[in-house]
């Protein structure tokens, strides 16, 4: 089982969840947020995860439990 430590990916890197790679554009995990996705709009108690931003514009939600899961992989991947 993967620790919170472990999954504090912060706002503006790139990252692979399950084989699906984006752009984070905000991580409550790690309290890091863009310009675009202000901590006022996307409340922790509310959206407790990490949001990507796919390659084709879509936004993807990974809530905290299913990060934690036993058989989630999360990795820190290059812009590529």
């Amino acid at each position: 089982m993967a620790k919170l430590e472990d999954l504090s990916m912060p706002a503006e890197t790139y990252i692979e969840v399950d084989g699906l790679r984006g752009f984070v554009v905000f991580s409550s995990l790690s309290e890091s947020y863009t310009e675009d996705f202000p901590d006022a709009e996307w409340p922790k108690s509310e959206y407790s995860g990490i949001m990507m931003r796919m390659s084709n514009g879509s936004l993807v939600f990974h809530e905290t439990e299913i990060l934690l899961r036993d058989d989630c992989v999360v990795e820190l991947v290059s812009e590529d």
